[in-house]
């Protein structure tokens, strides 16, 4: 036998260690089967399907043409393919214009749409099913963008 052990006032802290270190073992290995059960029933669940999250998006369109009136907030377009598409134009709608500030630098700055111009918009159907503009691009070429500028 062990000599520390042996002795009547160790042998009294001795047996409480033990039993307190068994109960310290027994719980860390509960804790440990209770958490391999959770694992096992959230892996045995059936598979929940996956919502196809692009059937609920917004769907975009990209319609350019030569405007023909703009009324009430309400753009008529000709399409590029010669038909007439009206687009509403919704508040908040950005509507900016090309802009050629050299021979190599383009930008874009705010402006305001006009009957004849030649414009890009994109448009989303709305609640209504009517479409409705998201942003509107006025198209400018680059020679009369330059030659504007010139004339300044």
């Amino acid at each position: 036998m062990n000599p520390e052990i042996s002795t009547p006032s160790q042998r009294s802290f001795f047996i409480p260690a033990v039993v307190i270190a068994l109960i310290i073992l027994a719980t860390i290995f509960a804790f440990y089967y209770l958490n391999q059960q959770k694992a096992n029933r959230i892996a045995t669940k059936p598979v929940q399907p996956i919502q196809n999250p692009a059937k609920n998006s917004v769907q975009t369109e990209t319609i350019s043409g030569q405007v023909v009136s703009l009324q009430d907030n309400l753009l008529t377009l000709k399409g590029d393919n010669g038909q007439e598409v009206q687009i509403k134009i919704a508040v908040g709608t950005s509507v900016i214009k090309q802009q050629w500030f050299d021979e190599n630098s383009m930008g874009t700055v705010p402006a305001e749409v006009k009957a004849g111009d030649k414009i890009s918009v994109q448009a989303t159907k709305n609640s209504q099913g009517d479409k409705e503009a998201v942003s509107v691009v006025i198209l400018v070429e680059r020679s009369a963008s330059q030659s504007a500028e010139t004339k300044k």
